[in-house]
């Protein structure tokens, strides 16, 4: 005979079980997959004036651990200031702390906190990929720190950390998810760190494999230009702005110079005599950002820097531009012809959409609906909640970088 408190407390166990199962974030374990989508952040070069006086050994790619120009940089590094417009942390692979979505929604955020870009650009960038239909059931974010020389080698000894530290925790991420997809978002020299990360998967094959790279402002390299068509790289987003006068005046830390498109003629020259240039193994996009049809005033870094002048170039200020990488991302892959466009920012006073030209003749290919109103909150919130150090106040002030 069945002894009735055992049953009871079977019952109540299993109704427990139903209920905890029923939740957003069980949910995916009972019939269907986990889908996790991991997305890592990797700034550009810390500049100093020094790097102008270095620009011999950052030429023959020479710089000595003890010179004055590697040490100024890692002084600047220390600074807490850096972290504070840029998405950006210590050096290293990192995951970006999940309170900065609880400091967006309950609108309380410690005065400490109130000073980190991420936790004003993350929530945003997050809304953008959820609302644009990833089919990612869950989304975690990731910073990528280094020293940030003006080094070829430097570069590629970062992405050889950077390959390991990702491999590792993809290892531990694909055992708790059923498909797990990679995105990196890169600013300036950091996108010829996330192309190197092909070199050292052909070199070590542990199945790295990456969705989507966006890279904002790269000036492209024929040492690395090549391995954007590596089958390690499902798609490449090469993203510039007309008013960007540093993407492709490197001439120091590269053996030729630097380029602002994939579709350069003289870079295609260059990569076409290269025993790695592989075509059409993936897609790689030139997209050309525009506000309003005008990219001219646009520099270097204003898709990537948060920024409260009161002048803003966008409605989106302070907020980055790059935020928006997942529409742009969305619309170009949707083409299935050519791969040079424009992404043109309709930005008025109760409107913000993208649109997909055709560069040629401004034909509109496609566009997204109306985020105006969606983004607004994320813009408000930064407004009133990020406060980071004046420039003014740092004993010295912060320049952006030289490429």
């Amino acid at each position: 005979m069945v002894n009735r408190g055992f049953l009871y407390s079977f019952t109540i166990g299993i109704l427990g079980v139903l209920a905890w199962a029923g939740s957003s974030h069980v949910l995916p374990l009972f019939g269907q997959k986990r889908k996790l989508s991991l997305t890592v952040y990797i700034h550009g070069n810390v500049s100093t004036h020094l790097s102008i006086l270095s620009l011999p050994r950052v030429f023959f790619d020479t710089i000595k651990p003890n010179s004055l120009y590697r040490k100024k940089i890692e002084k600047k590094r220390e600074s807490d200031h850096l972290p504070e417009y840029q998405l950006m942390a210590e050096q290293g692979f990192y995951e970006i702390s999940p309170h900065c979505f609880d400091y967006f929604e309950q609108k309380q955020i410690d005065e400490k906190s109130q000073k980190s870009a991420a936790n004003f650009i993350i929530p945003a960038y997050d809304f953008c990929a959820r609302s644009l239909g990833s089919d990612a059931h869950e989304r975690s974010y990731y910073t990528f720190g280094h020293l940030g020389l003006l080094s070829r080698k430097f570069r590629k000894e970062r992405a050889h950390d950077l390959y390991h530290a990702l491999c590792d925790e993809l290892t531990i991420q694909k055992n708790m998810y059923d498909q797990v997809d990679v995105d990196i978002v890169t600013y300036s020299h950091g996108g010829n760190i996330a192309l190197y990360l092909a070199e050292f998967e052909q070199m070590f094959k542990r199945g790295l494999k990456v969705k989507n790279l966006f890279m904002v402002s790269t000036p492209l390299q024929p040492e690395t230009a090549s391995l954007a068509y590596s089958p390690m790289f499902s798609s490449v987003f090469n993203c510039y702005v007309d008013g960007d006068r540093v993407q492709g005046s490197d001439t120091f830390s590269t053996q030729s110079r630097s380029y602002k498109q994939f579709s350069d003629k003289k870079l295609s020259r260059i990569l076409a005599r290269k025993d790695s240039f592989e075509p059409n193994q993936n897609r790689v996009f030139d997209l050309c950002l525009l506000v309003n049809g005008k990219g001219d005033h646009l520099g270097h870094s204003s898709v990537w820097f948060m920024d409260n002048k009161l002048q803003s170039q966008h409605s989106l200020k302070p907020l980055p531009l790059f935020v928006i990488a997942p529409a742009m991302v969305k619309l170009a892959s949707k083409q299935l012809d050519g791969a040079i466009f424009d992404c043109n920012v309709i930005d008025t006073e109760s409107l913000f959409k993208i649109e997909l030209r055709n560069p040629e003749n401004a034909a509109i290919l496609d566009s997204t609906h109306n985020m105006y109103d969606e983004l607004v909150p994320f813009v408000d919130y930064a407004k009133t909640a990020w406060n980071p150090t004046p420039k003014k106040q740092k004993q010295e002030s912060i320049t952006y970088e030289v490429a």
